[in-house]
């Protein structure tokens, strides 16, 4: 029997790899054919089998409109050429580029995993096109894969779509976490030799993993913990990502916190389990997020988590259980629950505890993995008898 040809898109390949590769290798086991088209970047195809086709398109993250109207004609060659049965795809260009395209190409089955909604933190004209273009490309779509119940509802409130036009995988979440992976983090030996490494000491230590930008939390963030240091108290924070050009923080905040000894910026990291290990807590102020993997890391290393009321971080979280909720943008509302965490040491470990029974439960990959394959083939059984 033919074999069913699937194809999975994203603007850069770390996406795929992050959130969407081990996933393309099961269905290939299983049975599909797999083709990735994405900006490759150094790397990424030692991480692919060879049995799954690469396609490398230079994208930008950025709007580009020349740009985009060159990557779209060159989709539409590919897919008319190709004949997919599928296409799958996520991350706000590639989902555009590919939502036209496919639907041009006349490909049966056009998904759209929304992973994040890209407007939600715009304001004014801004908001109004990329509000327009998040619709054109959910409505170009045969259907849509919510990253959440919250997001889905978010999206059915904008009109984006109407509501039996989107599912959510399980719980929420793309591929979840693999379990095993974080225990040798769990040993209190190598947690205290990480500290140590770090010059943490015993200090009580706040972490933050992702962009350093605006829509983040990232202002709200450092104002909260400066309050904190001007107390004296015995705690630092940990930041771990690229500083964002884009969408700056606050200059003179950013300039205090690169001069406070009790704060600590370690760039980008390829091992974020290894820093999450040594933190006490992880703060997750953003203001928008399609699920996030960090806090299903974090609690995959019973830490418990702070982070926003927004769809997304406060579903995979269960409030008062595993962790806390503050509200978007709002300095008091972190510090309180900065300062609540700092007071209540022996309860944030029960919350981290709470919070590895919560991912083994709901977002372990195995289930994950599972649900995401029946998925697919509900999705195209409709076309063919698989």
């Amino acid at each position: 029997m033919k074999k069913i040809k699937i194809c999975a898109m994203t603007t850069k390949s770390n996406t795929i790899q992050a959130f969407m590769l081990e996933s393309l290798i099961d269905m290939s086991e299983k049975g599909f054919e797999v083709t990735i088209i994405t900006d490759i970047q150094e790397g990424f195809l030692e991480l692919v089998p060879e049995n799954i086709k690469c396609i490398d398109i230079k994208m930008e993250r950025k709007a580009d409109l020349f740009g985009g109207i060159k990557i779209v004609n060159k989709l539409i060659k590919i897919f008319k050429n190709k004949k997919f049965d599928m296409i799958q795809y996520s991350t706000p260009n590639a989902s555009f580029y590919a939502s036209i395209a496919s639907y041009y190409a006349r490909i049966p089955k056009r998904l759209y995993l929304q992973w994040g909604i890209r407007y939600v933190g715009f304001s004014g004209i801004k908001r109004f096109i990329f509000k327009a273009v998040e619709r054109l490309t959910c409505n170009l779509s045969s259907e849509v894969r919510a990253a959440s119940v919250k997001n889905m509802k978010f999206a059915v409130n904008e009109k984006l779509y109407k509501i039996d036009k989107a599912k959510v995988i399980g719980d929420g979440g793309t591929i979840g976490v693999s379990i095993e992976k974080y225990d040798t983090y769990l040993n209190q030996e190598s947690i205290n030799k990480i500290r140590r490494d770090l010059d943490l000491s015993n200090s009580f230590v706040f972490g933050f993993v992702g962009s350093i930008r605006g829509d983040k939390g990232v202002t709200e963030l450092l104002s909260a913990f400066k309050v904190i240091n001007n107390l004296n108290l015995d705690s630092k924070l940990i930041i771990m990502g690229r500083e964002f050009a884009g969408d700056p923080v606050d200059n003179d905040l950013i300039k205090w916190a690169k001069s406070c000894p009790n704060i600590i910026f370690t760039g980008y990291v390829n091992n974020v389990p290894k820093y999450l290990s040594a933190i006490n807590v992880l703060v997750h102020p953003s203001y928008r997020e399609g699920f996030s993997m960090v806090i299903q890391e974090a609690h995959a290393l019973e830490k418990p988590v702070i982070t926003t009321n927004i769809p997304g971080p406060s579903e995979v979280i269960k409030e008062n259980e595993t962790g806390l909720l503050v509200e978007p943008k709002s300095s008091e509302d972190l510090l309180e629950k900065m300062m609540y965490a700092y007071e209540n040491q022996e309860e944030l470990l029960a919350m981290g505890r709470a919070g590895r029974l919560r991912v083994e439960e709901l977002f372990n990959r195995k289930r994950m993995l599972e649900l995401t394959y029946q998925d697919r083939l509900d999705f195209l059984k409709e076309r063919k008898n698989i």
